[in-house]
């Protein structure tokens, strides 16, 4: 079934050809998408789709941005001016028609229904409806939606645990603030030593693929939000930040221990590219591998470095 999510339907509703989306299968066969979206004609008209069962909310990086829109066939339009950095929530059931005065400039998270529903059952949250008024000042939602701006840009790999990690503070975050009644149970503590096992060393051989939260999930028998709630309980790391030490990890033995050039370092420890292996690298260890490499063995040329 197309929704609105991401490909043909999110290119015409929004009139922008392949935007750079991320996907979350933390809810299985129903994906929570981000994307971002940048229209570069100065007005837009949102083109009419089909209604579906989810959530559009949009992370506003306009200065301003001024809207006209109508729902459910409402006979004045509502007219809106948000700041930058706020938030809207979009029923998609029936698709507001709306008019953008000056463009578009957003990074848009689509939530199913389905998706929603599943991980409240998860938490213990007694219903999954969201209200809010456009234009909301929401600093996590920000910067949780920010936190994927250098993924988009390309200046950063976002993997897929850490994808699925946001997307699970999202959904805490919304149901939390901006459900109707909700309450949360009262789960608490870490994962048994068997689960914690089990996860760490499926992470463990699996550097180069990677893993979904959902996969861990399974395997411990566990709900994708107890999980890594679990996980973060019984580390004190959240499960994408404790798969990128082990990363780093296997590059500083790769590093020490073998003649492999940077490059072959980094797509043996499953990083993205050398450029990616070389930011995180840096920003974790606080220099760059060739630095690293070249203080532990010495100022004598050790194999291929570069």
């Amino acid at each position: 079934m197309l929704t609105s999510g991401h490909g043909v339907l999110l290119q015409r509703r929004y009139s922008v050809k392949n935007p750079p989306t991320l996907i979350s299968h933390v809810s299985g066969s129903n994906p929570i998408t981000i994307s971002r979206l940048l229209v570069d004609s100065p007005q837009l008209t949102l083109k009419a789709v089909p209604g579906e069962a989810a959530y559009a909310l949009p992370l506003n990086h306009l200065d301003y941005s001024t809207f006209n829109v109508r729902i459910d066939s409402a006979r004045t339009p509502q007219r809106h001016t948000i700041g930058k950095g706020t938030i809207c929530l979009w029923d998609l059931t029936v698709p507001p028609a709306a008019f953008f005065e000056n463009g578009f400039n957003a990074t848009r998270l689509y939530l199913p229904f389905t998706a929603l529903k599943q991980f409240a059952e998860g938490v213990g949250a007694r219903h999954m409806w969201l209200r809010m008024d456009p234009g909301t000042d929401d600093p996590i939602v920000r910067h949780l939606l920010d936190c994927l701006a250098p993924a988009f840009d390309g200046t950063e790999h976002a993997s897929a645990l850490f994808v699925d990690y946001i997307t699970l503070a999202l959904q805490t975050h919304l149901l939390q603030h901006y459900g109707s009644g909700i309450t949360f149970s009262s789960k608490r503590g870490g994962l048994a030593a068997w689960q914690l096992r089990r996860a760490q060393e499926a992470m463990a051989a699996n550097l180069r693929d990677g893993l979904s939260i959902d996969d861990l999930a399974r395997d411990c028998g566990l709900s994708n939000s107890h999980f890594a709630r679990a996980f973060r309980q019984s580390t004190g790391k959240p499960p994408h930040r404790w798969f990128t030490e082990r990363r780093i990890d296997a590059a500083k033995e790769l590093l020490l221990k073998s003649t492999l050039t940077i490059p072959e370092i980094a797509s043996a420890s499953g990083f993205a590219s050398q450029s990616h292996m070389t930011r995180t690298f840096t920003r974790f260890v606080g220099t760059s591998p060739a630095a690293w490499r070249r203080e532990r063995m010495g100022s004598a040329p050790f194999g291929r470095h570069e």
